[in-house]
């Protein structure tokens, strides 16, 4: 965290939170160190799972960003992340390392995939994410066998 600590600014509320989140992660990633890009895409993706807490005034913009617009911003980083660290290749490259950047990268990606995916049943909508592939053997290795089953389905 040492090296990541000037790159964010303290916030006064959620709302706040939220904000900033969203303008900084419309910014390019490549001016972004991969580290406060995943923490970046991880706060989205605990932001996501919140929205479900708010209940039905997220969807009319009456309690903080609709979970719509999180999913939209997540898919965009997520996007460019595993693309720069070669995640969404059908064959990629196999890290022995489980924690390794391209690993954290992915294991996001995945969650990222299962989150849209629920959403998209929910509201009815085909999935933001397109047809990008989870699931694999590497995604077992990664992620578990649970939440590669859970992304495949």
């Amino acid at each position: 965290m040492d090296r990541v600590i000037s790159t964010f600014e303290r916030v006064t509320s959620f709302d706040n939170a939220q904000d900033l989140l969203l303008y900084y992660t419309r910014q390019p990633a490549l001016a972004r160190p991969t580290g406060v890009n995943l923490i970046w895409l991880q706060t989205m993706l605990l932001m996501i799972l919140d929205c479900d807490s708010r209940g039905p005034d997220n969807f009319v913009l009456k309690d903080g960003v609709p979970k719509h617009s999180l999913i939209q911003s997540a898919s965009k980083l997520g996007s460019d992340l595993a693309k720069g660290l070669g995640q969404l290749k059908s064959k990629r490259s196999s890290d022995p390392d489980v924690d390794s950047e391209a690993n954290l990268v992915r294991r996001n990606w995945v969650a990222l995939a299962i989150l849209s995916r629920w959403h998209a049943i929910s509201v009815a909508d085909p999935s933001i994410l397109g047809t990008y592939e989870i699931g694999g053997r590497e995604d077992e290795r990664v992620v578990g066998p649970v939440a590669t089953g859970i992304g495949c389905e």
